[in-house]
């Protein structure tokens, strides 16, 4: 697969999975869009988590991350006819205009960049790269990240956000990339 048409079906799985889901259950509990868009996103992520968490425990391949994708795209299904309705209010149109900018913005300098030695710093981002493999291949719990780290080193929720994706789309280093890209600027959705 070309990695632009990677590129869009990577975007195109985590915006279907980073905010329908969430929002059908959210949507009638009074709150303004903000609050509602920032729960809907974080109720999400704990779906596809606790998911993504389910696959790894009962050793499912990686058709079973497509059987939750399509349980996302029926859940968006319920909720489709107020996204609309739901996108036109100025705050949340300028927030996820905002959102997007600073996400192309982001692509923009990743695409800058031609090696990721970032002196002591490029450990980190290629443990986690291994994280988000580790539970997409299924690895032995034992095995060391970094030849150092073993499991419980850190806490597994965005690598397992990752490995979702990873598991549908490819699971290259840049694949990895654009989906942290996107997975640490939600950050920006509740500031």
């Amino acid at each position: 697969m070309a990695f632009a048409a990677q590129l869009f079906a990577t975007y195109l799985l985590l915006l279907v999975v980073s905010f329908g889901p969430g929002y059908v259950f959210v949507r009638r509990l009074g709150w303004n869009r903000l609050e509602t868009l920032c729960a809907a996103v974080g109720l999400s992520h704990l779906f596809i988590y606790l998911a993504a968490t389910a696959i790894y425990l009962l050793g499912w391949g990686p058709a079973a991350y497509g059987v939750v994708t399509l349980a996302c795209v029926v859940l968006c299904g319920f909720g489709a006819r107020r996204f609309g309705g739901f996108f036109v209010g100025r705050t949340v149109r300028r927030t996820v205009l905002g959102f997007a900018l600073l996400l192309g913005w982001g692509l923009l300098l990743l695409a800058m960049v031609r090696n990721c030695s970032g002196g002591m710093w490029a450990g980190d981002y290629w443990e986690h790269y291994e994280r988000a493999r580790f539970f997409v291949e299924r690895r032995d719990p034992s095995y060391q990240f970094l030849d150092m780290y073993s499991l419980p080193a850190r806490p597994p929720f965005i690598n397992l956000l990752a490995a979702f994706v990873l598991g549908q789309v490819g699971d290259s280093f840049a694949v990895y990339q654009v989906v942290f890209q996107f997975l640490n600027l939600l950050i920006y959705l509740p500031l």
